[in-house]
């Protein structure tokens, strides 16, 4: 009996696509292209790192009392807007050769989507926006096309952000030296989670602004009912942001939301607030300590349950 092999078109395309998108990855880390607040995809990134910042500005700020604006945005849905034209524009800015452009034109310009129905498939239709979230370079591809807004609003330091400067002194032997660091935080991206941070209520709408500016030209809807607005020490009376025309919900004062695994308050935690918390954590610890479960589900337990 003749046998013949069988190789399924889908599968040799993904198998290049991830071989490409590696290349791809792996130039932009080595060459640090793309901006540095966008913590994701990239080898060696994860949610540390924007956990660290985030939780460095509002220690600062309630420690010396100052000011803090925290917008939280949730961007699940902008993956359906993203047009070929301005990813192209994306890709050319940080000099993507032409065949790989050509490459990633060829599948996102040529996709059709049928659906399922109870009377069987419908007819085929072409699909003009979108980044399909299957595809194994969604990921690097959304990344890139947010590059521009990262870099944007950080090239505006002076209007918008939150900086933390901090002065020391080294003693080394009899020799007495004193130095100082600056830290900048304006915007952080994690995959489709983006916070905004500002140093007072203007400074945030600024940055705001820059962002509806960009989502505008893409065409890029935002549901401002994902978004909340996080102050800390606030100074003015009435509070108010929006974004693309739409108002962004204030938190109120003790609300706790939850950003990349942590929660952020609008002011520091009372002591028998903290005595509950440490109460809560020590009797949780008892309890797992004694149990067989894998690391994934203790993992649940702490984010889900605790």
């Amino acid at each position: 009996m003749n046998t013949q092999s069988i190789v399924l078109i889908e599968t040799a395309r993904k198998i290049l696509s991830k071989i490409l998108s590696d290349r791809i990855l792996s130039a932009c880390s080595k060459f640090g292209i793309l901006h540095d607040d966008n913590f994701s995809v990239l080898k060696g990134t994860s949610t540390q790192s924007p956990v660290f910042a985030v939780g460095s500005v509002v220690k600062n700020a309630l420690e010396k009392n100052q000011e803090l604006w925290l917008v939280l945005q949730n961007m699940s849905k902008a993956y359906n807007s993203v047009g070929w034209y301005y990813l192209e524009a994306s890709l050319k800015h940080i000099k993507i050769c032409s065949r790989f452009i050509s490459f990633f034109s060829g599948i996102h310009n040529n996709r059709v989507n049928k659906i399922m129905t109870n009377f069987g498939m419908s007819d085929g239709y072409h699909v003009h926006n979108g980044l399909d979230q299957d595809e194994v370079f969604s990921l690097l591809l959304w990344r890139i096309f947010y590059n521009p807004l990262l870099y944007e609003v950080k090239r505006h330091k002076h209007l918008c952000g939150y900086r933390i400067d901090t002065k020391f002194v080294v003693r080394t032997g009899r020799i007495k030296s004193s130095g100082g660091m600056s830290f900048f935080f304006a915007a952080g991206a994690f995959v489709n989670d983006t916070i905004w941070v500002g140093d007072c209520q203007a400074s945030t709408q600024y940055a705001l602004n820059i962002a509806s500016e960009f989502f505008s030209i893409n065409d890029i809807l935002i549901n401002n009912e994902k978004m909340v607005a996080i102050p800390i020490n606030q100074s003015v009376k009435v509070a108010s942001l929006s974004i693309s025309n739409q108002p962004i919900f204030i938190a109120k004062k003790g609300e706790a939301y939850r950003y990349l695994g942590i929660f952020l308050l609008t002011k520091e935690l009372s002591k028998p607030s903290l005595a509950k918390a440490y109460s809560d954590v020590h009797f949780f610890t008892n309890v797992v300590l004694r149990k067989v479960i894998t690391d994934k589900q203790f993992s649940y337990l702490v984010l889900a349950v605790l």
